[in-house]
């Protein structure tokens, strides 16, 4: 009753190619509405088969009346699955801006918000869902008023820009969108990121070391703390300031320049990887006194936080 249809896709590219051509729908003549909201979702493996078509998708984007989200299950400790998995530098690869739920609340909220940045922005939204918050059972709160989007505007060419899709998929058509693609789009969707707070900063005003944590990890993160007898009160006194990544592709500059304001060191807390820290100290390269950033491996380049399977608290609070 409420217009929502689940079409088993046969195989992933042709589901991401059904989503893909739902974003065209409000431009056929005879279209009775102004345009429809598309969910793919797959595995990780199903994300690699059907890369083709959401890259094509992604690149003709995405009307102000759509939206469309790309829903990645990874497997991080390969629970049930060939291989250990983490899609977020393929989803980076597609252009695609990419959200990190960490638990059920989560998935409700940032969900909501990737709807509406894709619809911002013309791009679709990369959403990865691992094993544990899949399985997870939780409760959460579903006030209709709980996300309200702040909508933000970029200027393009003198005006507002707001993308077309054009599903015209040769030059010089093609070119242009590359151009919206890597210019007004993902600016749009940074935007979006920093005026609805999809990133924010926790912990020490005044701090020496920064912990840099996004989905999972993030709650791994504050379980460790937790263990090592850090609340919020013991941050402050410890000099301990935290960023929780919502989006954690493309990295927002600002915040992560604001978060790492008179910082010694950061940690960045990521299973599999380095996909954040690399982007951290690709935003933070060459401002005056940026931190040293650590993750994978320590300031003698010896392992600090394994590459490989999952992290848990035990491990976190190690490593800390």
């Amino acid at each position: 009753e409420h217009h929502v249809r689940h079409v088993p896709g046969l195989n992933e590219e042709l589901g991401a190619t059904s989503a893909w051509g739902s974003q065209l729908a409000g431009q056929l003549p005879g279209s009775r509405y102004d345009g429809a909201l598309a969910m793919w979702y797959g595995k990780a493996p199903g994300l690699d088969r059907a890369a083709d078509s959401l890259r094509h998708g992604n690149f003709v984007g995405v009307p102000r009346t759509g939206g469309a989200m790309a829903v990645v299950g990874d497997d991080p400790s390969c629970k049930s699955s060939t291989i250990p998995s983490a899609s977020e530098s393929l989803l980076a690869s597609l252009q695609m801006p990419v959200f990190y739920p960490g638990n059920v609340q989560e998935v409700l909220d940032l969900g909501l918000h990737a709807l509406a940045c894709s619809r911002t922005s013309g791009l679709w939204s990369g959403f990865k869902i691992v094993t544990s918050v899949a399985d997870a059972v939780g409760t959460a709160v579903v006030a209709p008023d709980r996300v309200t989007p702040v909508i933000p505007t970029v200027e393009w060419n003198g005006k507002p820009y707001e993308h077309v899709p054009n599903g015209n998929l040769l030059a010089p058509a093609s070119l242009d969108m590359e151009r919206t693609l890597f210019g007004p789009r993902t600016e749009l969707a940074l935007a979006y990121a920093r005026e609805n707070g999809v990133n924010r900063i926790e912990g020490a005003r005044d701090a020496w070391l920064g912990i840099v944590a996004a989905g999972k990890p993030y709650y791994d993160l504050m379980h460790a703390l937790r263990a090592l007898g850090l609340d919020r009160d013991g941050l402050e006194r410890a000099g301990i300031r935290i960023l929780k990544l919502g989006m954690i592709w493309p990295v927002e500059s600002e915040i992560a320049r604001e978060f790492a304001r008179g910082l010694d060191e950061v940690i960045v807390a990521e299973e599999k990887g380095p996909f954040i820290e690399t982007l951290l100290k690709e935003a933070l390269y060459g401002i005056a006194d940026a931190p040293r950033i650590l993750g994978k491996r320590d300031e003698q380049g010896e392992p600090l936080l394994p590459r490989e399977l999952d992290l848990d608290a035990d491990i976190v609070a190690r490593a800390l």
